[in-house]
């Protein structure tokens, strides 16, 4: 599969299975990317591939537009998943709606998800706090990231609803009823404060095909 990627500054991409055209693709910054190791673990039979654009969608880019219509014109690609590090500016921009538009018209499936919890901390305080020190620091309160979601939740719904894209809240996989964590048991979820490793990836790539077990129109 090639694609426009090279001429866009930051852009890299990935496949599962070299020379497979991908049914599953994930397009967006890091927080994207994120999610791709997860999607290689948990659907290993389903040929997929991430695009990291760098600082998408918050820079309009005529390049950006051309690694997404090379996506749109895909035939094997059935499903885009669609994340980044939300706020109230880059949920904004045309070019996210544009995005969505352009794939939606292609006859794609889009799933947009809302992003994970954020620290004030580094996951390395929270893993080697908790061995050997008394007070590790692993949660955040709930109200704070609920306090994240209000600043572009909203603006993510109404895009939904116009472009026919699902919207699945998945973060919440890290929370309880008052906190959040890194941690899940005994196993650390985060790569730093804002990104999940291998597991994390794991966790919200299952909580999207459970969240979606109802559904006609799964990545799986």
């Amino acid at each position: 599969w090639k694609f426009s990627a090279a001429v866009v500054l930051g852009t890299r991409c990935r496949q599962s299975t070299q020379g497979v055209n991908p049914e599953v693709v994930v397009i967006g910054d890091s927080h994207g990317e994120h999610l791709f190791p997860g999607l290689i673990s948990e659907t290993p039979e389903k040929p997929s591939a991430y695009i990291y654009l760098e600082d998408w969608p918050s820079i309009v880019s005529a390049d950006s537009v051309a690694v997404v219509d090379s996506v749109a014109r895909l035939e094997s690609v059935e499903v885009v998943l669609v994340s980044a590090r939300w706020n109230g500016v880059n949920v904004e921009s045309p070019q996210l709606r544009q995005t969505i538009e352009t794939l939606r018209q292609a006859g794609k499936k889009i799933v947009l998800l809302d992003d994970v919890p954020y620290f004030e901390f580094h996951a390395m305080e929270c893993e080697f706090v908790r061995l050997v020190g008394p007070r590790p620091r692993c949660d955040t309160s709930r109200s704070d990231y609920q306090e994240l979601k209000n600043g572009y939740v909203p603006q993510l719904e109404m895009i939904a609803r116009e472009t026919d894209a699902e919207l699945l809240s998945v973060g919440e996989v890290f929370c309880s009823l008052d906190r959040c964590s890194m941690v899940n048991g005994d196993v650390l979820q985060y790569a730093d404060n804002g990104h999940v490793n291998v597991q994390g990836s794991r966790t919200l790539i299952k909580e999207i095909l459970l969240t979606q077990s109802a559904s006609d129109s799964k990545i799986d």
